[in-house]
Order: structure tokens, then sequence, then C-alpha cells
């Protein structure tokens, strides 16, 4: 499950959760992306790198190169997971 909370200055998102939950909104992310780069050409980019740069965070942070906290899952007795935050400042 994905969780999204502000930073403690509200000035940024702190996005949370397993492997699979990072790597879909990863994939659902490069779809966007991939469609905004060929419909809006003529519109500024800012946006777009900012997005990108996003995705940049939460692929590395699937790919265990980010900082992660063990959380209990209570699917089965004993279980743990890993839980990533992905940190970003609003520019």
């Amino acid at each position: 499950m994905l969780t999204i909370t502000t930073t403690k200055h509200q000035l940024g998102a702190l996005i949370s959760g397993d492997y699979n939950d990072l790597n879909e909104l990863y994939d659902s992310l490069s779809r966007y992306l991939d469609f905004y780069q060929t419909n809006n050409e003529e519109q500024p980019y800012s946006e777009y790198e900012f997005l990108l740069s996003l995705n940049y965070d939460i692929r590395h942070a699937f790919q265990g190169n980010r900082e992660y906290i063990s959380v209990k899952n209570n699917a089965k007795a004993g279980d743990e997971y890993k839980v990533v935050p992905v940190e970003r400042t609003a520019l």
C-alpha cells in the first residue's frame, strides 16, 4: 500500500510503499511521461522534468539504493517487509 505524507514544513511529500507498490508507481509514471512527451511538444518542460526526477527517485528506492524501514506484515505471522520512503521537495 502506498502512503503519501507531507514533510515537516509542508514543502514536500514522503511516498512510502513496498517494492511492488513503488515499481507499479514507477511504471505508471513512466507511461504517463511517454504520453506527455509525445503529445505536448509545445508545452514548457518544468512539470515534465519534475515528474522525471521524481520517477528517478522512485526507481532508486525500489532498487534498494535508498533508506528503508522494516515494518511488520500482518498477512503472515512473523513476516516483515521493507517500506521504502521516497522524499521529494517541491521546487
